[in-house]
């Protein structure tokens, strides 16, 4: 049944890589049932997985970069935008900063945490995660203007003075691209 179920999955979803993510969920849903004792083996295990397909990227070129940290910049939410193509943090990272972070004599900012989607500060991705960046200088202005008078809460603040959302960063992305 689950063959079954592979096979119409392959035709569903364009990806064999989804497919492959949607056998390693069921697996582990099953191996929970084999832990309470209700199955004796977890026949998702069997299963044979189509083979994974490695995504080619298309990094964006330095003048798109740029043009995304001059656009960013002229957002209230596009700040975060314009030091994440110009530093490579991760979203999260970037939205998790606080004004503490950025020491302006150095150029640099202290990453210590992540803000994941359901905006829970937690630690980085990796252990590697934590790290010093160094901030472009034609970032500075967008960190500047993000800080303004204050002296602590998050660097990328709302109008409340939370830490700005996903959702808000990928409002202005989608600005940006148009």
């Amino acid at each position: 049944q689950i063959e079954q179920a592979v096979r119409r999955w392959s035709d569903a979803l364009e990806s064999p890589n989804s497919v492959r993510n949607v056998i390693g969920h069921l697996g582990t849903m099953l191996q929970e049932v084999v832990r309470f004792g209700l199955r004796t083996a977890n026949p998702a295990r069997a299963v044979r997985k189509p083979k994974s397909v490695k995504k080619k990227i298309a990094p964006f070129s330095p003048s798109e970069l740029l043009a995304i940290i001059g656009a960013g910049a002229d957002l209230w939410r596009g700040r975060p935008l314009a030091l994440v193509a110009g530093t490579g943090l991760r979203i999260g990272e970037c939205l998790a900063l606080d004004v503490g972070d950025y020491d302006p004599a150095t150029g640099t900012l202290s990453v210590t945490k992540t803000l994941s989607i359901k905006m829970r500060i937690g630690p980085p991705k990796s252990a590697a995660g934590t790290r010093t960046v160094y901030v472009p200088l034609a970032c500075r202005p967008v960190v500047l203007a993000a800080i303004g008078r204050r002296v602590r809460g998050p660097l990328f603040a709302t109008r409340t003075g939370r830490h700005t959302s996903h959702d808000g960063a990928k409002r202005a992305f989608d600005l940006i691209q148009k």
